[in-house]
Parts: structure tokens; sequence; C-alpha cells
């Protein structure tokens, strides 16, 4: 990490791609559900 007093630079290592199906990006108000099945956390956002 570096930085100047108007901005901040972070470097990251380099990773596997990934499919761009496994990646979302949203804005707004959301609700959150959460739920376990099968010992596994599963959350549910919605309008």
């Amino acid at each position: 990490v570096s930085g100047e007093a108007s901005r901040t630079l972070y470097r990251f290592a380099e990773s596997e791609p990934i499919p761009t199906y496994l990646f979302a990006f949203a804005a707004g108000d959301f609700e959150g559900e959460r739920a376990e099945r099968a010992g596994r956390g599963l959350t549910f956002h919605h309008r």
C-alpha cells in the first residue's frame, strides 16, 4: 500500500481468472435473507 494525501494505491497479487458468472456487482437498497442448508450458508439479497 502506498499513498498520497489525495489517493491510495493498493497492489494485489495476481490470481487465477474466474468465470464471469461467479462475479456480480449491484448498487441500491437491498434486503437480505440468510439460511443454512446441508451445512452450507446461503445469503439471498433482494429488493
